[in-house]
């Protein structure tokens, strides 16, 4: 019981500090997706990063609904004027793949889910998906 509750007090720590960081994250994702092993509908999401942890955590508006997956950083060549969230689609299942911040040449990804890498034996050239953030 007691690691329980250290548990729970541990995450509402870090989901405050990931809301205190950048409150302003949205976007509307019009598909059912995976992230790590966690499936969400579409919908209205928010969006917290906390670049010191590397967590992501991200929850529906209407249901809250919600994950946070630890990220992976990257970067890309030229920084964009939005942000956006990728996605990797194989057939009709769409896979969450990373975000880009606005202005930004820094990024976050995933480690691919064991579902994703099955898929993507059989698919070699997944579909990407692009989400603009507001």
């Amino acid at each position: 019981m007691i690691r329980t509750y250290f548990t729970l007090g541990v995450l509402a720590l870090l989901c405050s500090g990931l809301q205190a960081q950048n409150p302003n994250m949205q976007a509307t994702i019009p598909f059912d997706f995976q992230i790590g092993k966690t499936h969400l509908p579409a919908g209205d999401y928010h969006l917290t990063y906390a670049p010191s942890t590397k967590l992501l955590w991200l929850f529906e508006a209407r249901t809250h609904k919600g994950a946070a997956i630890l990220t992976i950083p990257v970067e890309r060549n030229a920084a964009s004027d939005t942000g956006m969230l990728k996605f990797n689609r194989y057939g009709d299942e769409y896979f969450f793949a990373g975000v880009w911040g606005p202005n930004s040449v820094d990024g976050s990804t995933v480690v691919k889910s064991s579902r994703e890498k099955e898929l993507a034996g059989r698919i070699r050239r997944p579909e990407s998906a692009a989400i603009a953030l507001r």
